[in-house]
């Protein structure tokens, strides 16, 4: 009984591999949107949080 409930959590984790793949690359797919749109605010406004040092009293 034990190898066969170890089999089917060697099966469910097979199945698992591959959504986390995916999951993987939703998320490296919306870091580089993010990170493009922040450039984006960059590149139109220019500095949108600049460092303690640059901001003026």
């Amino acid at each position: 009984m034990m190898g066969s409930r170890v089999q089917q959590l060697e099966v469910s984790f097979k199945n698992l591999e591959p959504v986390v793949s995916e999951l993987k690359a939703e998320l490296h797919k919306e870091k580089a949107k993010s990170s493009d749109a922040r450039f984006l605010l960059v590149d139109e406004y220019g500095i949108v949080n600049p460092p303690p040092t640059m901001v003026q009293p």
